[in-house]
Order: structure tokens, then C-alpha cells, then sequence
């Protein structure tokens, strides 16, 4: 057991940002439920890629919508395909419309029928013609007026 994963609560919840970026991917895999959520919004926004990668897949889903929006644009690119298939509605729409433009094409196209449907329509606007690219017949059916709208004429063509 490493010292990080032996951290209570409010230990983990005191470190600074420059001790977050610090811990390995193995340690961030192994963290608890009650010890990811322990980390505050400053951590959240200091977590590299691969830390965000290593966030289990149990922890994912229970992640408060404000410490998911406070991700960086680099660290959510990190999301793998598996950690975007169960990610809520509610961290969907506390995505910024920056985050939202980081995402890859595999990421948007790994997001559940729900999730795709609460992004928002700035969201939209915002996403790049490559990563539109990716998305499903099932995907593009599921956009409401509002979403097609936001998307300019040439980001619909395949």
C-alpha cells in the first residue's frame, strides 16, 4: 500500500497542486470512492491526462459535476473511450464549451445515447470538424434542431 492510498480524506484534501501532479496513475487507480471525492475542485484542475486516465471506473461516475468541470482541457483528454461510456448527464452538461472542444472523436463517439444528447448547444459550436467525423448514424439521429443548428453547414458532411 503506498502513502497516498494510506491518506485519510482530509489528508488527500490538503495536499497542494504541486504534490497532486505528483501522484502516479497507479495511486489515482487505487484510490477509493471516499478519497476521490475528498480531492477539491484546485486538485481536479491540476491532474494531468494519464492521472485522469487512471480514475477507476468506479470513481468515474461519482465524480461531482463542479470537480469534473474544473478538468483542464489536457487533463480531460485523458477520458478514455471506456471512462466516457459511463460518465452522468450531470458531468456532461457541467462541461464547459472549451472541454467539450478538447473532446477527440473517440471520446465523442464512446458517449452513451443520454450523455450525447445533454450536450449543450454551445457544445456543439464548439466541437471540431475531425472530431464530428466520428460520430455514429445514431449519434447524428439523436441531434435536436437546436444541436444541428449549432453545427455550421460543414462540419455535417462526411
Amino acid at each position: 500500500m503506498s502513502v497516498i492510498t494510506s491518506m485519510s480524506t482530509n489528508q488527500l484534501a490538503s495536499l497542494g497542486t504541486q504534490q497532486v501532479v505528483t501522484i502516479s496513475t497507479a495511486d489515482i487507480a487505487a484510490l477509493s470512492t471516499e478519497q476521490m471525492a475528498a480531492l477539491t475542485t484546485n486538485q481536479f484542475q491540476v491532474l494531468t491526462s494519464s492521472q485522469v486516465g487512471a480514475i477507476s471506473s468506479a470513481n468515474v461516475p461519482l465524480l461531482s459535476a463542479t470537480n469534473f468541470a474544473a478538468l483542464s482541457t489536457t487533463g480531460l483528454q485523458g477520458l478514455t473511450t471506456g471512462q466516457v461510456k459511463i460518465l452522468t448527464t450531470e458531468q456532461i452538461v457541467a462541461l464547459t464549451t472549451n472541454q467539450a472542444g478538447a473532446l477527440n472523436s473517440r471520446q465523442l463517439s464512446a458517449l452513451s445515447t443520454a450523455s450525447f444528447a445533454a450536450l449543450e448547444t454551445e457544445d456543439f459550436a464548439a466541437l471540431k470538424t475531425a472530431t464530428l467525423a466520428g460520430l455514429s448514424s445514431t449519434q447524428i439521429a439523436a441531434l435536436t434542431t437546436e444541436q444541428a443548428v449549432a453545427l455550421p453547414p460543414p462540419r455535417l458532411t462526411r
